[in-house]
């Protein structure tokens, strides 16, 4: 693995197209002294119960399928144009990577609880499983991006049970395994880790960290933020040492909480992420378009040092 000082992702006759200036300039400043593999975390959606069925809350797929038409605006503003936008920003900045030899692949996550979990469980899982056995290739709209960069479906990063997508379910699930072994280990990873009473009566299971104490599991189950935490133990066992990851703005929080624990608690001192929160709705994302990339959250481990280095830069 070698470090990206020799590779400029923004050069004067070459920039990120769809990227306002400032945001590119800034990701080319970061990316420049990461570590290789790089993983690229674009084109998050979520399923939405339609007929009986789940479908994938992206407008192109909507629309070809006679859906969206079916949809409150309000719901259309507020779910579906961000995917198809992140997924266009992720694809340009993976091709300008691998033109520069640098070794990057690209995943998309899978929100595939948050608007479906009013069904009973067991419909739930049917349902589900049906999309995923259903949508094993990637979305016409999606794979046409890619073909218009010159890239093939090779450049999937191959992370969880799925060949294309990542579900947030099975993040959640893996991520309770692996915390429900953390007690038992807790003078080998130095940390301060210990299960206490819940505010149901189920026990919760808390982490002791920088003057703070936070949940790592609530009534036994993994939250939004547990999720994130084994999205990158993941990436990190498949190799990767760096993460661009475009999330929603109203998911900043969680997420850069889970990237904190991650490095946190499994010391992976040569793991970086770049957090880059947009908004989710329509109307503010087209209202931001001067801004769009204002909320940078990056983590990483500083050079010599045991602390996690954790900021936040501003680009307007």
């Amino acid at each position: 693995m070698t470090d990206l000082e020799s590779h400029d992702l923004v050069e004067k006759q070459e920039n990120l197209p769809n990227l306002t200036q400032p945001g590119a300039q800034f990701i080319n400043r970061w990316l420049r002294h990461r570590q290789q593999p790089i993983a690229v975390q674009a084109g998050h959606f979520m399923l939405l119960i339609h007929e009986g069925r789940c479908v994938p809350a992206i407008t192109d797929e909507l629309d070809s399928a006679n859906v969206g038409g079916n949809l409150p605006s309000t719901v259309r503003d507020l779910i579906m144009h961000f995917p198809g936008r992140t997924w266009g920003y992720g694809v340009e900045l993976l091709k300008v990577l691998r033109s520069r030899g640098v070794t990057s692949s690209i995943l998309t996550l899978v929100n595939d609880w948050q608007y479906v979990r009013h069904l009973p469980n067991s419909r739930l899982g049917s349902l589900r499983s049906h999309f995923y056995t259903e949508y094993c290739d990637l979305f016409p709209s999606y794979y046409q991006i890619i073909e218009n960069a010159g890239l093939t479906v090779d450049c999937l990063a191959k992370i969880g049970n799925h060949p294309v997508f990542v579900s947030e379910t099975w993040l959640r699930k893996r991520a309770q395994r692996r915390l429900r072994k953390l007690p038992s280990r807790a003078d080998e990873i130095g940390q301060q880790i210990s299960w206490v009473s819940g505010t149901t009566g189920k026990a919760d299971l808390r982490f002791d960290d920088l003057d703070r104490a936070c949940r790592l599991l609530i009534c036994g189950h993994a939250d939004c933020a547990g999720e994130m935490m084994e999205l990158v133990c993941q990436l990190y066992e498949h190799g990767f040492r760096t993460l661009v990851n475009f999330v929603p703005r109203e998911c900043e929080n969680p997420v850069n909480e889970g990237t904190r624990r991650a490095i946190a608690l499994f010391k992976y001192h040569d793991f970086a992420a770049l957090n880059i929160s947009i908004p989710f709705v329509r109307s503010d994302m087209d209202e931001a378009q001067t801004d769009l990339w204002r909320a940078f959250s990056v983590y990483g481990q500083r050079q010599g040092s045991g602390a996690i280095e954790t900021f936040a830069v501003l680009v307007t």
